[in-house]
């Protein structure tokens, strides 16, 4: 489960497009990768807004399943965490 201040972001992010614009988006992104050798990528920020959307949640608890595997786990306090922290490395929070 994605932290609440991520989760906000994300609503925030999406909020000005349809559930069914960003799933087009999504499906056509989908699609192209699949059927092309020319991985182009994103050819609009819907497209990357879609992506994030349908995405971040399942990347984000695959890396948190990570570093919770590691020794010692993680902690709100540590490096590792810091880097999914708002005002950490990753600089999630803010940058939309």
């Amino acid at each position: 489960m994605l932290p609440p201040w991520i989760q906000d972001r994300l609503g925030h992010v999406t909020a000005g497009y349809s559930s069914t614009h960003l799933a087009t988006a999504y499906d056509d992104l989908s699609q192209r990768y699949r059927s092309s050798a020319n991985k182009r990528g994103f050819l609009s920020s819907l497209e990357v807004i879609a992506y994030i959307g349908a995405r971040l949640p399942a990347t984000f608890a695959c890396i948190q399943r990570c570093l919770n595997e590691l020794p010692g786990g993680y902690s709100p306090t540590s490096t590792r965490y810091r880097m999914w922290s708002r005002n950490g490395y990753l600089g999630l929070y803010g940058s939309f």
